[in-house]
């Protein structure tokens, strides 16, 4: 159906802020011209669909009540609109398969590498080698997304969902990075929620994409009198890795790993001194979950 005037103005703004907001860089390697189309699109049992990408028409299906005054405000408002466009968009962008700059001389030295018999590829050249999509094949994004390759094809090996933009990012693994974009592009607070992320999608695209991250941090800390602390980020000096091997008791059989924050005492300018500060130290570990004690 036609669209009445105001809606066409709408849709018109919407568009032109995104087509603003995207990085130069992908917006060289989408398609010159979209159809834009807006229909009803049938919710499913888990949630409403906003918007669909039809890659073999050029087309981006929009849910028509981002155009209706009389839609549910909470969730077919303008940022929901913006973000259903350029959550599409990266669609498209993903299926390009770009030949990023930063991947060019990791694809040149896995094909110019000699195919001695029986050596097998390692197993990053069989990534890029597998690789279809410019980003969601990407095995450093991968990696960052909690995505692995398996015997039985590509599974998420964390069930952490809580800082993610949105669960359903941890759908599917080509539906991480249209999500974590299109939060990049619109939400302020990405960059503190998922640092990482953001710093693999700034070096990508070759812009800076920062935020002003609350400067302080809650701990629950089970155990302690006072198990909930809160500190200032500035005050963490360094983040160690530690790794405590196999012992001969048996809730050691395994070994173990940890995180230890470098917390500086209140006191402290920060830097190497901070070490010594045994007290203000904060360890981080994950606890064993098990049902079967029967270790014999």
């Amino acid at each position: 159906n036609a669209l009445t005037p105001r809606e066409r103005s709408k849709a018109d703004q919407i568009l032109k802020e995104v087509r603003q907001t995207l990085p130069t860089e992908m917006v060289k390697s989408l398609p010159q011209t979209f159809k834009i189309k807006f229909k009803n699109i049938p919710a499913t049992k888990e949630r409403e669909r906003l918007g669909v990408a039809e890659m073999f028409f050029n087309r981006i299906v929009l849910n028509e009540k981002f155009l209706s005054s009389s839609a549910d405000s909470k969730l077919f408002n303008e940022l929901n609109f913006k973000k259903a466009l350029a959550h599409e968009l990266a669609h498209f962008y993903d299926q390009a398969n770009v030949a990023t700059r930063r991947l060019k001389p990791l694809v040149s030295y896995c094909e110019g590498r000699p195919a001695y018999e029986g050596q097998r590829p390692s197993e990053l050249c069989e990534a890029l080698k597998r690789k279809s999509k410019t980003i969601s094949d990407d095995p450093e994004f991968k990696a960052l997304a909690c995505w692995v390759d398996s015997a039985s094809g590509t599974e998420r090996v964390s069930s952490f969902t809580r800082r993610l933009p949105n669960p359903y990012a941890a759908s599917a693994p080509h539906e991480t990075f249209p999500v974590f974009f299109e939060s990049y592009l619109f939400e302020p607070d990405f960059a503190c929620r998922m640092p990482a992320v953001n710093a693999y999608l700034n070096d990508h695209f070759g812009i800076k994409n920062s935020a002003n991250c609350d400067s302080q941090m809650s701990w629950y800390l089970p155990g302690e009198p006072k198990p909930y602390r809160t500190i200032s980020r500035d005050r963490i000096w360094a983040i160690d890795y530690f790794w405590a091997s196999e012992g001969a008791a048996g809730e050691s059989r395994f070994g173990h790993s940890m995180l230890r924050l470098v917390v500086c005492a209140s006191d402290r300018t920060p830097g190497p001194d901070c070490y010594k500060d045994f007290n203000d130290h904060i360890i981080l570990s994950f606890g064993a979950s098990s049902e079967n004690f029967d270790f014999g």
